[in-house]
């Protein structure tokens, strides 16, 4: 879909979820509360987009789980503090 194609459709929906990334800044977009069902409704009417989600919950799983014993714990209050709610500070795609 085109960006002309999307922002026509954002414009036209009664709801959507949104994702978009920037260089390493991902950020999450929705209409309302009940967007991110939009993703449940999808793998639930499609088998393979259903073991697509399966796929990226078990690499974010084992990466997570690769991290944790790669690094010593930290706290939590090293975050920054000007985040805002849903918006990820940092990304890096998994190979």
């Amino acid at each position: 879909m085109s960006d002309r194609q999307a922002r026509k459709n954002i414009n036209r929906c009664d709801d959507y979820f949104l994702i978009s990334r920037h260089k390493e800044l991902i950020k999450l977009d929705t209409k309302n509360n009940d967007s991110p069902n939009i993703i449940l409704d999808l793998a639930v009417a499609n088998k393979p987009f259903l073991e697509f989600l399966k796929g990226v919950i078990q690499s974010v799983d084992a990466y997570t789980n690769n991290q944790s014993t790669d690094k010593p714990s930290t706290s939590r209050s090293e975050e920054p503090k000007d985040t805002e709610q849903g918006e990820v500070q940092e990304a890096e795609v998994l190979d």
